[in-house]
């Protein structure tokens, strides 16, 4: 058998293994049951955890046994008691310094509480509400107008448009007027500390909604309205903020300054809040808005000073428009002991500055006993620092009026008048204002960085106004029945190129109320005749010295049945007493109308016809006659 040749490590392998695994299980062994192999050096003695732990506690045990047993050093003279320092030879730096070694040591209570700092950060600005209009008045009209396009502002150089373009229509409206608090409106900035030079109001636009009343009486969801005006600045709402590299938002719009440059005249903001409208008809008092609104507590503002024309009240003894009443005689002179308490009642409501005045005037007066005159310069020392106060509250005031632009009075009106009314239906309307953001893209001083995108913020909105109705533009009157031919004469009032043209037409039940008399056509809401009832009693409503009283006289009624499913019942003794109101109604605008063209130097144009009385109840469901003016604003009204 051939000898193998078999290696060293191939014979003693198992010896090899069986050795390795001794050695590590005698190595476990002794650092783990015998000793440990987490140990440290403590004064020269090498312990684990367990030890470790012991000598711990036993060295707290001593200190806190000594710490029992010590004595405080004696009292110092500055409180406290005192710690001496080791002695030191000629070579301690604390000779050499001159560092005193010894210093007295205050004690305090263990664990004092930590006290309360109220951080704010500032800078940090929280945007003002808007305050909402006030004292709103509706009112309607009709005339025959020549309005000119609209043209959207692209600039701060505002081109008006050319009247001469503009094509001549009937234009019914309801006009809104109100009124703004400029000064309550910066009081509101103030308190939410915006800067000085931030605390005007610029106006963006004014926004209306309105509620139509529905059949049921019920209102209709808000619409948005769009007011007529002949240069409109687009809003600008928000801009967009783009995050940097290091995570801030910034506004990166380079028009949002032109939008500012748009609004931020006195000239502009007066355009945006009373835009023009009533100087584009012949006869500018048929546009109405009240003669004054209110603006805030005690604060009434005339809309005649902000170029509204005002009918003036005519003179109750007929001699035109009343003058106003001559001064009365002059008040007698206040005594000194009035004066007083004139100036007393004055401190009272805060007034401090005028109360100063009077004692002031009282200290000087030579005729004052000197009883009240020491009254007065006690009262006069007691509020010094309140009128400090004031004067200074004063001139920050003058401060901020310097900063920011003049954009109007502190108080002033606004009005907005919607051309898209439909005739015979009953509105209100509510108002609120979009003002320019003046910390638009101002990220690091909001408290909300997003307030920063926001060019325009949205105000609060007005009280809904009281209900008012637009007068229809087509009227039938059931003026007799004809006996020998069975027909109902029939009686339509149609307004038309601003004049009421009228026509006369004989119906029979299963007639159409359409026709055409000369060269108009009349069509009463392509009503049909369905009945004609030749005799009946019909209670007549009648009015003497206040007492109303109601008695049956003989009649005849037609009932007309509208497109839209409408029913209408006329009476020859009901229509009698409409016709004769309607006749009264547009003879007295006619007159006003004369008066006002004889007495102003107006120009030549087109008639202005007056606007037409309420036509016959139960008509909300009337569908609207198409004219020239809603093809004219069309793209605005959209």
């Amino acid at each position: 058998m051939a000898k193998q040749n078999v290696t060293f490590v191939e014979r003693h392998l198992e010896k090899i293994v069986v050795g390795v695994t001794g050695a590590a299980l005698l190595a476990v062994v002794v650092l783990y049951l015998v000793g440990t192999p987490h140990s440290v050096d403590v004064q020269g003695e090498w312990i684990g955890p367990p030890q470790l732990y012991a000598k711990i506690r036993g060295a707290a045990d001593a200190a806190r046994d000594r710490m029992k047993r010590a004595t405080p050093q004696p009292t110092q003279e500055s409180g406290g008691t005192s710690i001496t320092l080791p002695p030191t030879d000629q070579q301690s730096p604390y000779l050499a310094e001159k560092i005193p070694t010894e210093f007295p040591v205050p004690f305090g209570p263990l664990s004092p509480p930590i006290p309360e700092i109220q951080m704010t950060e500032r800078g940090k600005i929280r945007l003002a509400e808007i305050l909402p209009p006030t004292d709103i008045h509706v009112s309607t009209g009709m005339a025959y107008a020549k309005l000119p396009r609209p043209v959207a502002a692209t600039s701060a150089n505002v081109t008006r448009p050319d009247q001469a373009s503009a094509i001549t229509a009937d234009v019914q409206w309801a006009v809104v007027a109100a009124a703004i608090s400029r000064k309550e409106q910066r009081a509101k900035f103030d308190q939410a500390q915006y800067a000085v030079d931030r605390q005007a109001m610029m106006v963006a636009a004014v926004e209306a909604e309105r509620q139509e009343r529905l059949p049921d009486g019920r209102w209709s969801d808000p619409v948005p309205v769009t007011g007529y005006s002949d240069t409109v600045i687009p809003v600008r709402r928000t801009a967009q903020l783009i995050p940097t590299d290091s995570g801030e938002l910034i506004v990166a719009d380079q028009t949002i300054a032109e939008y500012r440059k748009m609004l931020e005249t006195a000239q502009a903001q007066a355009d945006i809040l009373r835009p023009r409208f009533q100087e584009y008809l012949e006869v500018p008092i048929l546009w109405q808005v009240p003669a004054e609104v209110n603006a805030g507590k005690d604060t009434v503002v005339k809309l005649a000073d902000f170029g509204a024309t005002i009918e003036q009240p005519a003179d109750p003894r007929g001699r035109g428009p009343a003058a106003p009443g001559a001064p009365g005689p002059a008040a007698p002179a206040a005594t000194p002991q009035q004066r007083l308490r004139e100036a007393e009642d004055l401190i009272k409501d805060e007034k401090y500055l005028e109360a100063e005045d009077i004692m002031r005037s009282l200290d000087a007066a030579a005729d004052v006993p000197q009883v009240l005159k020491k009254r007065a310069q006690e009262l006069l020392r007691q509020i010094q620092p309140n009128v400090d106060r004031a004067r200074l509250e004063i001139a920050r005031q003058e401060k901020i009026a310097a900063a920011i632009q003049d954009f109007g009075p502190d108080a002033e009106p606004l009005w907005l008048t919607d051309v898209s009314v439909l005739p015979d239906r009953c509105y209100r309307y509510r108002v609120r204002l979009l003002a320019f953001n003046p910390y638009v893209g101002f990220v690091q001083q909001l408290q909300n960085p997003e307030d920063a995108g926001k060019v325009v913020v949205e105000g609060q909105w007005s009280e809904w106004s009281d209900p008012v109705y637009v007068r229809p533009t087509t009227c039938v009157f059931y003026n007799s029945f004809k006996e020998d031919s069975g027909a109902a004469k029939l009686e339509v009032k149609d307004w038309s190129t601003g004049v009421w043209q009228t026509g006369i037409a004989d119906v029979r039940a299963g007639d159409k109320l359409t026709f055409t008399q000369g060269r108009l056509e009349f069509n009463y809401d392509n009503a049909l005749v369905a009945e004609v009832v030749p005799k009946m009693t019909c209670p007549d409503r009648t009015e003497m010295r206040g007492q109303i009283a109601y008695r049956d006289k003989p009649a005849s009624t037609v009932t007309l049945i509208a497109a839209d499913g409408r029913v209408e019942e006329h009476c020859t003794v009901v229509d009698a007493r409409r016709k004769k109101d309607f006749n009264r109604e547009t003879e007295e605008i006619r007159k006003r109308s004369e008066a006002y063209l004889s007495s102003k130097a107006a120009p030549t144009g087109v008639p202005a016809g007056p606007p037409g009385p309420p036509g016959p109840p139960g008509r909300p469901g009337a569908a609207p006659k198409p004219g020239p003016m809603d093809e004219m604003f069309e793209d605005e009204l959209k």
